[in-house]
């Protein structure tokens, strides 16, 4: 629920990036991994780091990352 709408995760069709941590004890990779069953996107990527939530920010990789699966699309 979103401002008191039901969400419906299967409207979600654009290109799909999912980056997750394997070490994270924020948001857990078996909480992040189930969305990609869950939208109907076709152009889906899943990316796990060897790592943990903080060291995405304090070694820079999140950014790294993302701006080469950016410059893909």
């Amino acid at each position: 629920m979103i401002g008191g709408r039901k969400v419906d995760l299967k409207n979600i069709n654009c290109p799909l990036f999912v980056f997750s941590c394997s070490r994270d004890t924020i948001i857990l990779e078996k909480q992040s991994l189930p969305v990609m069953d869950l939208v109907s996107s076709k152009d889906k990527t899943y990316e796990v780091y060897e790592g943990g939530h903080v060291s995405l920010v304090l070694t820079g990789v999140f950014a790294e990352v993302w701006d080469k699966w950016l410059s893909a699309q």
